[in-house]
């Protein structure tokens, strides 16, 4: 069952540490479907957060950050780019990154997308997982909780255990304890 709206309007931690054990869902325009099971997040708060991309204020770059929950922002990250999904309310931009997956369909193209074959290293980071997944800046602006969408996140209805840390990756704000992981998998970012 796809996630609505509803459970994206809400603080951006309690979504992050929810998302995971969920299924990231994308269905190319070919009918092909990719998907992995959401093992890492970082929630991005709308106030004080230097390392949020909504800290200088809203820009025609970030304006995505600034719709409604569930929102997709595809924002440059890297040698690709990266995913976040805006919670909270209109207006609010706080968001959470999707970090890693652990890839369960269409592994073959995810391979291919990556040139790589080992299955912990090919979502294991948020712009690694965008290009495995074939997610695109094309995204951006999207929602993820509308009945069209390709690109979805599915309920699992499983609990997981989630383990709590500092974010990675981050030069500003990074000793915030907002990034979340399951427990002991080797499909998280390193």
């Amino acid at each position: 069952m796809r996630l609505e709206k509803s459970f994206f309007e809400r603080p951006p931690e309690v979504v992050a540490k929810e998302l995971i054990g969920k299924k990231l869902h994308h269905q190319l325009l070919d009918g092909t479907i990719l998907e992995g099971l959401i093992v890492e997040t970082e929630a991005y708060l709308a106030e004080r957060d230097a390392a949020a991309h909504n800290a200088r204020g809203q820009t025609n770059a970030n304006r995505a950050l600034f719709d409604d929950a569930g929102t997709l922002y595809i924002h440059p990250m890297r040698a690709y780019v990266g995913m976040d999904i805006v919670t909270e309310k209109k207006g609010v931009p706080s968001s959470v990154l999707i970090r890693a997956l652990q890839p369960l369909a269409g592994v073959e193209i995810m391979q291919e997308n990556i040139g790589q074959t080992d299955e912990t290293k090919l979502c294991n980071g948020p712009s690694k997982l965008c290009k495995a997944m074939g997610i695109t800046k094309a995204y951006n602006g999207f929602s993820v909780c509308e009945a069209k969408s390709r690109l979805y996140v599915e309920d699992t209805k499983q609990n997981m255990p989630v383990t709590k840390g500092e974010r990675i990756g981050v030069t500003k704000n990074q000793s915030a304890p907002l990034r979340f992981f399951l427990q002991n998998s080797p499909y998280v970012s390193k």
